[in-house]
């Protein structure tokens, strides 16, 4: 028994499937913008430090100089397949003589030009040069590797200069208090109604809070020196550091579906670690080819043309002659033997591959534990700020309310200088707590490799190739 349906709902039904499926594909391909959960976006001084790190940079600057020795492999390595041309001119003058006979003198411009191509090579000079490219392109993933772990540290150093920068204001709160204290304490000893231990409890209170201060002092110009000279440019002011941090933008479970878009777009093999693993085990495999190859006959082509004097002498008589020679022709070379040299070639290319695959299974198991790691320590970065903002706000309104009271009488200021200082305390931590959620961030699109500020690399250097 066959049931039939009517034409009109299996075409809903359809474009309702087609629908449905777009509607997937376009939530597949949407990708969370990672900048909006930076620090960059709020300081263009940050920004600036990382334009300039990427030139001036002591880092970047020797990772330059292995980008050069890269592309000098490289062309090294295309120049296998070209002919290899020599010439050689010289002008002489000679003198001949024989036994019991007068000498003669001779002179000439002599030459010889040679050219070889190899034509048959078992596919040696092909796995050559191919290992030049695979090196050139592992130096850009090192290249952007090292500039990703750059700007990470940058943001870290900078947004802890903040830190310090804010603790040294507490610092000289607590001071002024501890100052105000000392005062208080001191007059009402002298009027008899304090105990000289308290004024020595105050005065060494504050005089660690002094010293407490200087070496925090001290910290912070070495850290400003640091990071200066992390980016390779001139010391950074104090003005040029911020004093407060700005409080992040964060979307709703952000970190998890940013994993999600990195595993449903296999960005994995746009990861520099990844990328450089797999070149260096496709090098052990060509080395083990060129290994493979050592003792089997090799085909080249050759030809040459010179001129020279040759010379003929006899009992009686002898006489020189200019002669021009030209060959061309094709030779086969063949080491038969070369003391197991080869065999044990073979042994470490093999070593070299066996490792490389290790290192490959190591760095794909590990990174699905990354992700989840970094993922959970974002999260809770994120609800351990939002306790910290909850604390200094209800901080910050328990300070309002001791105000009010301190203007109708009902407290002294004493009790709201306290309540200031606590509430500096508070303000601290919580920019401790914005600082975690930006740091954790940081990690998490660093290990993704999805750190806006590697756009300002060149495109090669962030696609795997093939």
């Amino acid at each position: 028994m066959f049931v039939c349906f009517p034409l009109r709902p299996l075409r809903l039904l359809s474009a309702i499937v087609v629908c449905l499926v777009s509607v997937c594909t376009q939530l597949r391909a949407e990708q969370p913008d990672p900048a909006l959960t930076l620090p960059d976006i709020n300081y263009p001084v940050l920004r600036e430090l990382l334009d300039r790190a990427m030139v001036q940079s002591p880092q970047m600057l020797t990772h330059n100089i292995n980008l050069s020795r890269a592309e000098a492999g490289r062309i090294s390595g295309n120049s296998r397949y070209l002919p290899s041309l020599s010439a050689r001119g010289d002008y002489s003058f000679n003198t001949v003589s024989g036994a019991g006979s007068r000498s003669q003198n001779g002179e000439g411009f002599f030459y010889s030009v040679n050219l070889s191509q190899p034509l048959f090579r078992w596919g040696e000079n092909a796995a050559e040069r191919e290992i030049t490219h695979l090196a050139e392109r592992m130096a850009q993933k090192a290249y952007t590797e090292a500039y990703r772990d750059l700007a990470a540290n940058i943001r870290s150093q900078f947004l802890r200069l903040i830190i310090m920068k804010r603790s040294l204001a507490v610092r000289a709160s607590e001071i002024q208090g501890s100052e105000h204290a000392l005062q208080e304490t001191t007059t009402r000893q002298k009027a008899g109604v304090g105990a000289l231990s308290e004024v020595v409890a105050a005065q060494t209170f504050l005089d660690d809070l002094l010293f407490a201060k200087e070496r925090e002092q001290f910290e912070y110009e070495q850290s400003r020196h640091a990071l200066s000279l992390l980016c390779g440019g001139p010391d950074l002011t104090d003005e040029q550091i911020p004093s407060e941090i700005v409080l992040p933008v964060i979307a709703e479970n952000q970190a998890l579906q940013l994993v999600t878009y990195f595993d449903q777009t296999d960005s994995v093999k746009e990861l520099p670690s990844i990328s450089i693993t797999k070149a260096a085990l496709r090098q052990s495999e060509l080395r083990y080819k060129i290994a493979s190859v050592r003792l089997l006959p090799k085909v080249e082509f050759g030809a040459a043309t010179n001129q020279r004097n040759q010379t003929y002498i006899s009992s009686s008589s002898f006489s020189q002659i200019a002669t021009r020679e030209t060959s061309a022709g094709i030779a086969v070379y063949w080491a038969i033997f070369d003391g197991f040299a080869t065999r044990a070639a073979k042994m470490s290319t093999l070593a070299d591959k066996r490792d490389a695959e290790q290192r490959l299974k190591t760095l794909l198991q590990g990174l699905d534990d990354q992700k989840r790691a970094l993922v959970t320590r974002f999260n809770l970065a994120v609800r351990g700020m939002a306790l910290l903002e909850g604390k200094n706000r209800r901080q910050h309104e328990a300070l309002s309310e001791a105000r009010d009271n301190a203007r109708q009488g009902r407290v002294s200021s004493t009790v709201v200088e306290q309540f200031e200082s606590y509430a500096l305390q508070t303000e601290l931590q919580a920019m401790s707590g914005r600082a975690e959620v930006y740091a954790r961030w940081n990690e998490l699109i660093g290990l993704l490799a999805m750190d806006p500020a590697l756009q300002r690399l060149p495109a090669k250097y962030l696609s795997h190739g093939n």
